[in-house]
């Protein structure tokens, strides 16, 4: 593969990945794990290029970058080749105010929910939090039309289902 427009940045350090294009939730997944496992290996930047390639994966590379945890997220800076030009633009994603990232807990909460535990005291007998904190947690992501409450009872919204997709 070649790794055209990543000037500057010793071969060394560029890693390349196969990720499923065709199936776009597989394909934001495969790239949060990607994004994960070099989290996870210490590294004080990760440089996402989207010069070139396959738009459906650029988006998918894109949408996966902004979907990732806090933590991870501080590290990645997003990369533009200007097209005709030897320039390119760059910024950090946590620059970006984007409310859909979920935390661990966040996460927990919505598979929870998912299995059939609706009530604020279920879900935090299941997941073992604290009880403010599950409900500061339902708060939340409510505020955030993930969760849905009626009758005393939380619910999936259709975009919580889509999220929870990525966090299988």
């Amino acid at each position: 593969m070649s790794c055209n427009g990543l000037t500057g940045i010793p071969r060394d350090n560029i890693l390349v990945r196969k990720v499923a294009v065709l199936d776009p939730w597989r394909g934001i997944r495969d790239v949060m794990n990607i994004l994960y496992e070099i989290y996870l290996s210490g590294v004080e930047e990760i440089i996402v290029s989207l010069g070139g390639g396959l738009r459906a994966l650029v988006i998918e590379t894109y949408t996966a970058s902004l979907l990732v945890n806090p933590e991870i997220a501080r590290k990645i800076t997003i990369r533009v080749n200007i097209e005709g030009r030897g320039d390119h633009i760059s910024y950090r994603i946590e620059e970006i105010p984007f409310c859909l990232r979920i935390s661990e807990h966040e996460k927990i909460v919505l598979k929870t929910i998912a299995d059939g535990i609706n009530s604020l005291s279920e879900i935090t007998r299941k997941t073992g939090l604290p009880r403010s904190t599950t409900w500061k947690i339902l708060q939340r992501l409510y505020e955030k039309r993930i969760v849905e409450k009626k009758n005393r009872q939380y619910h999936l919204t259709r975009l919580g289902e889509t999220i929870l997709k990525l966090y299988p």
